[in-house]
């Protein structure tokens, strides 16, 4: 396993793997991702992938 160049692209990296973890990622005990489960509702559509890169790029 490599090593991130700066401690800025890890910390992307890391919060990236948080969001595909909490938002897009079926949880294999709760049979659905975290944030559906905890009824965060970012309105992400049937392609969570997509919907999340197209969320995050309206966001400021």
């Amino acid at each position: 396993m490599g090593y991130f160049k700066s401690f800025a692209s890890a910390e992307t990296f890391l919060t990236l793997r948080r969001a595909v973890y909490n938002h897009v990622r079926t949880h294999q005990t709760l049979r659905r991702t975290p944030a559906v489960a905890a009824e965060v509702d970012v309105g992400l559509k049937r392609n969570r992938p997509l919907g999340l890169i197209e969320f995050c790029a309206d966001l400021p």
